[in-house]
């Protein structure tokens, strides 16, 4: 089974029932990678296909390499898997503290005055056999970061609750990023303030896979 991994505020809005969607970067592999980021490839879309991925992914090109023609255009394409698929149950990992022939303790769970008294493990490893709760793919689709709506981003489990205090600060090298004929609300500025925050290297126009979730009582 495989596991997800969530920052606290928003595993506690998933347990919530308040957040039912989560975005993850796109990953290629390496020569891809390289291959995109080539100026000629920014004209990309990621498409559910009937193939053995579920997605396909296009990039116009305005070069043909044979011709060396810069008039034609030709579509490079290759499949694309998203990490989780539509059915799968996944188990949310959590930091937690072990004991000798006690039960676990769960840092989430834990009075933060209290959590100095504890070694917490990397949550990066935690076993499933040690989550408490599960969570089922109900949705794949793909799109740019930033095309997220309003309407998303409160699925995403964002309200005025989370700290952006230095958020202004930070939106006007953020917003340099995006479309310039795009207007982004405050609701999707503070999205992509968080994102940010959790992937500083990545750049807002890149493409993610939008996994939609319900959480369920799961018997292991």
């Amino acid at each position: 089974m495989k596991g997800i991994l969530l920052k606290e505020q928003l595993f506690k809005k998933t347990i919530e029932g308040l957040k039912t969607e989560t975005r993850r970067k796109v990953h290629f592999n390496e020569v891809d990678e390289k291959y995109l980021s080539t100026p000629p490839f920014t004209e990309i879309e990621i498409v559910p296909r009937d193939c053995p991925t579920g997605f396909q992914l296009f990039a116009n090109n305005p070069f043909d390499p044979a011709s060396k023609d810069p008039i034609t255009r030709w579509v490079y394409q290759w499949d694309v898997k998203p990490r989780y698929k539509v059915g799968e149950v996944v188990y949310i990992k959590e930091p937690v503290a072990a004991f000798p022939q006690k039960p676990l303790i769960y840092k989430y769970d834990t009075p933060k005055q209290h959590r100095k008294n504890f070694k917490w493990s990397n949550k990066l490893f935690m076993k499933a056999v040690d989550a408490r709760y599960h969570i089922k793919i109900v949705g794949v689709t793909a799109e740019r970061i930033c095309d997220i709506s309003v309407d998303s981003v409160e699925a995403e489990g964002l309200d005025n609750s989370f700290p952006c205090a230095d958020m202004d600060y930070y939106i006007e090298k953020i917003l340099k990023e995006l479309p310039m004929d795009e207007e982004y609300l405050a609701p999707q500025q503070q999205f992509f303030y968080l994102f940010k925050t959790i992937n500083p290297h990545t750049d807002l126009k890149s493409w993610v896979w939008v996994y939609q979730y319900e959480l369920i009582k799961f018997e292991g």
